[in-house]
């Protein structure tokens, strides 16, 4: 029964494969006709590229970097790089290599004459964590964004010099905890935003020299209170305000060379009570007030060489008795006073201060006087050779009374011919609107040659060394210009013998009671004659 059944499927199944077998051969045969017989066509598999190493040197890379350790099985720690090629935007793959050394301290990024960067590559700082020290020179950027770096919590150093950068946006540098120094020298920046600068607990140092910065925003360094240096040389600043400096207590140095400064105001700098060096050298300054430096205590060095100062106001540097170096050189001064120097005196007298004097217009009269004693008791060589060389312009017409030197005297005394009109031009600046130091005109008149129409008897003056006169060579002063030159209750503390003024302040003196005699004699007249009402 079973084996029959077995039999009866084999048949089934032999039946089925006779009957199929031709259909499937004809199907075939058509498909073959129309041309499908073709096998079917898989998707093609993607295999990524192995991304470049960034310290392979490869030249092909539109930037090429040089790494150290230079060990392709170590981690780089730095990496100096150079861009080759003008056309490196923000994606492009090869800013990809910087993920393989993903471990770098230090990098710098110089863009060579052949290459272009005008972004600061935000993507690419983003991922590298560990990074200290970033330098990017010689590119274009004219913005640096808000954010620009990230938040790269372990950044120290930041040097972005030589790269065309003019506005700096609000959070600029923002958020770096450890930030110590940023360098933003010879750009072209305008304008530095209120907020450029904010949460950077730990900056020391700021350079902005070489830039076009015309004006600063009050309260601009409000946050940088652990700021030591910031240098400012060679902008276009014509105005200084109090509130600028705010926040700016622990400031040792500011360098404010080669500005568009005029003036300074009373109490301009009294927010920098750590200050210790000043610079101001190289301006148009035509007036310090005489409260300028109130605040200053703690100042060593104060620079004002090369600017326009005629005169100095009584009391200048009382609020900085502490200076050791002071630079005068170069300015258009007429006279330098007792009165002005006292708050200084101590400082010139027992330590090692400097006084820098040359290339100034001073008068030879009795106002200078004091620096005879000065140089005779100063414990200090270098203030002494400098007071030796102090030249001062003699009046060779006597526009203050008769001369007292001879033709011999000026001639051994002078440095020029005593025949020679020493001219000042008082109008000659450079291209940079400095006025050049000891620009002197000097013309020779014959006998019988008169001085140029209209010229101004304070031209006719003879420069001559100061200490190669003798104390009473020198003219009283005039009258209009008779003023104490000292105050004698310092004459003592300082060891200074200041016996010389006895003989000026008796004649000035005898003459003042002659004149409130005459004066007296003449009301009393005139009461006599007007209702007898008295002077």
């Amino acid at each position: 029964m079973v084996s029959a059944t077995y039999q009866n499927l084999t048949l089934t199944l032999l039946v089925l494969c006779i009957v199929t077998s031709p259909i499937e051969s004809r199907y075939r045969e058509k498909d073959v006709k129309k041309g499908k017989a073709s096998p079917p066509i898989l998707p093609q598999m993607i295999v990524p590229s192995p991304l470049m190493n960034l310290c392979s040197g490869d030249r092909e890379m539109k930037l090429v970097c040089h790494c150290s350790p230079d060990d392709p099985h170590v981690k780089a720690q730095k990496a100096n790089c150079w861009i080759f090629s003008k056309d490196l935007p923000r994606k492009d793959t090869n800013w990809l290599a910087f993920q393989t050394q993903s471990t770098l301290e230090q990098l710098k990024i110089t863009v060579q004459k052949i290459g272009n960067l005008a972004y600061i590559p935000s993507d690419v700082l983003h991922t590298l964590k560990y990074l200290k020290q970033l330098t990017i020179e010689y590119g274009v950027i004219p913005d640096l964004l808000n954010y620009a770096f990230g938040n790269l919590t372990e950044l120290r150093n930041v040097t972005l010099h030589k790269n065309q950068i003019r506005i700096v946006h609000p959070f600029a540098f923002a958020n770096h905890p450890f930030l110590e120094e940023i360098n933003l020298e010879r750009n072209e920046i305008l304008e530095l935003d209120k907020e450029a600068l904010v949460h950077l607990p730990a900056l020391r140092k700021l350079n902005l020299d070489f830039n076009n910065l015309s004006m600063l925003h009050d309260d601009v360094f409000v946050y940088l209170t652990s700021l030591d240096e910031l240098k400012l040389e060679s902008n276009q600043i014509s105005v200084l305000t109090r509130e600028i400096f705010k926040g700016l207590g622990n400031l040792r140095i500011l360098k404010l060379t080669a500005n568009s400064l005029t003036f300074i105001g009373d109490t301009i700098f009294a927010e920098l009570w750590s200050l210790q060096e000043l610079d101001l050298d190289h301006n148009q300054i035509e007036k310090l007030s005489a409260r300028a430096f109130d605040g200053l205590n703690n100042l060593r060095k104060l620079n004002l060489e090369n600017n326009r100062l005629k005169r100095l106001e009584r009391g200048i540097f009382t609020g900085v008795p502490a200076v050791l170096n002071l630079n005068l050189n170069s300015n258009q001064l007429e006279t330098i006073t007792y009165n002005n120097f006292l708050p200084l005196m101590d400082n010139l007298v027992n330590s090692t201060a400097i006084l820098h004097l040359k290339d100034n217009r001073f008068l030879c009269d009795c106002r200078l006087l004091w620096l005879f004693d000065l140089r005779n008791n100063t414990k200090n060589e270098d203030l002494r050779y400098t007071l030796q060389h102090v030249e001062c312009l003699y009046d060779i017409k006597g526009i203050y009374g008769t001369p007292s030197l001879t033709h011999n005297q000026l001639k051994e005394f002078g440095r020029s011919q005593p025949q020679d009109t020493i001219l000042f031009d008082e109008d000659y600046y450079d291209d940079t609107g400095h006025r050049k130091p000891g620009v002197v005109l000097q013309k020779k008149f014959s006998s019988s040659r008169s001085a140029p129409e209209g010229s101004q008897d304070k031209s006719q003056l003879q420069p001559i060394t100061l200490m190669k006169l003798r104390k009473d060579t020198i003219l009283p002063c005039p009258k209009e210009l008779d003023e104490p030159t000292e105050l004698p209750l310092s004459r003592e503390s300082i060891g200074l013998d200041m016996g010389w003024r006895s003989s000026v302040t008796a004649t000035s003196v005898g003459s003042t009671c002659i004149h409130s005699v005459v004066l007296l004699g003449m009301c009393a007249l005139l009461s006599l004659a007007r209702y007898g009402r008295r002077c």
